[in-house]
């Protein structure tokens, strides 16, 4: 299930924040989506605050 699954990984990532003094920079954060509707996309954005992308940049 992905919704619940990506909400699970978000609260994992906050909780490990916490503790290491890290936070998740949501308006840097990019999620690379595949085979995904339109209203899933738009439904996944609204929910994580998250933006989805077709391709990503690979830095090295």
């Amino acid at each position: 299930e992905p919704e619940s699954s990506t909400k699970r990984v978000l609260e994992l990532i906050q909780e490990f924040g916490q503790v290491a003094g890290f936070k998740l920079n949501k308006m840097k954060t990019k999620v690379l989506e595949k085979n995904l509707t339109v209203n899933e996309r738009e439904k996944f954005q609204e929910e994580t605050g998250l933006t989805l992308v077709k391709k990503v940049k690979y830095l090295g």
